[in-house]
């Protein structure tokens, strides 16, 4: 395992940015933050819902909640406003662009529920041990409700962006590491759960 160094992918500044906006969403809402949704429908990113926490307040108040991501007023905040520097790659996202790798496992036992909120207490191998976010193989227009369906029975790294040998993670705890390409799809497997009781070591990636 590598040193949390700065890379290009989602770097160490800009994953603890994001780390540290979801954990402070967690300590308003004592849950970390879903898609927004109107009757079971996902209408908008949870990276939206964060916008607060990342000093984009003015941009959140733009959106419509209650609207999908590609309604014409949504569709429209997204095209007239740049994406916030969090979500971007260093050295790989292109000025304006408006797409994000930045993304998230759901379901199956990952850190992140479709329809129910995390709570600490949920995450019974310890936030150190548990992935949060990673770069995406594809990026997604960042607003749009697009993340990783979690399945174990897959390799989860055909759903990662590969770069300079590795992957960038980051956990629960905010830290962020970097995985070699080399790590197996059962070690990661364990780091996405979030209570699978698995024991992790580092030297394993």
């Amino acid at each position: 395992m590598y040193p949390p160094l700065s890379r290009p992918g989602c770097s160490r500044p800009t994953c603890v940015t994001s780390g540290e906006s979801e954990n402070n969403y967690y300590s308003t809402y004592q849950g970390f933050p879903l898609d927004v949704q109107k009757d079971g429908k996902k209408l908008l990113s949870w990276r939206v819902q964060i916008l607060p926490y990342i000093d984009q307040d003015g941009l959140y108040k733009k959106f419509k909640l209650d609207e999908p991501w590609d309604s014409e007023h949504n569709k429209k905040v997204l095209e007239e406003n740049l994406m916030p520097p969090v979500y971007a790659l260093p050295g790989l996202t292109k000025p304006g662009e408006k797409a994000t790798h930045l993304q998230v496992f759901v379901g199956n036992g990952a850190f992140f529920d479709a329809d129910k909120p995390t709570a600490i207490k949920d995450v019974t191998d310890g936030t150190s041990n548990t992935i949060m976010a990673v770069n995406g193989a594809k990026a997604v227009p960042w607003t749009k409700p697009a993340d990783i369906e979690f399945d174990p029975k897959a390799d989860p790294k055909t759903s990662l962006l590969l770069y300079d040998d590795g992957y960038i993670l980051l956990f629960a705890d905010g830290s962020v590491r970097f995985a070699s390409k080399n790590i197996t799809a059962d070690t990661l497997r364990k780091l996405i759960t979030r209570a699978g009781g698995e024991v992790v070591d580092n030297r394993d990636f």
